[in-house]
């Protein structure tokens, strides 16, 4: 499965959208108005062998991105604990360059680990 990712948020004017490639996981990179930021939809499978992938992908975006990083991880079928190393990652980032990240629609697997690790407290989880 290839990874999508949408060039416009970091400042290349292309609208297309172009296939990066890690098996097992895919997303797509946006920009949003509500709230204003960068919205991440992510899709597949948060493990071990993706996790590098969409963590890179993510630290890109951060670097740029000064407002909101909307993580939606409504179509995440598996989320284990490198999963949390990528959030906590970037929720780190993003609050050191004065921005946030918000998770959005977590299935209960994934707002339960999101709550057992304390994460929770420090993002904005809808």
């Amino acid at each position: 499965m290839a990874i999508t990712h949408d060039l416009s948020p970091f400042g290349g004017g292309d609208r297309s959208s172009r296939p990066v490639g890690s098996a097992g996981l895919s997303y797509t990179v946006r920009p949003t108005d509500d709230p204003p930021g960068t919205r991440v939809v992510v899709t597949g499978e948060v493990d071990l062998s993706t996790a590098d992938d969409l963590l890179s992908t993510l630290c890109a975006i951060a670097t740029v991105e000064r407002a909101t990083l909307s993580l939606d991880l409504a179509g995440v079928e598996f989320f284990d604990c490198t999963g949390l190393r990528v959030v906590a990652e970037i929720e780190r980032t993003m609050r050191l360059t004065g921005g946030r990240l918000a998770v959005c629609n977590p299935r209960p697997l994934v707002a339960r680990l999101l709550v057992l690790s304390e994460l929770e407290d420090t993002l904005a989880v809808a």
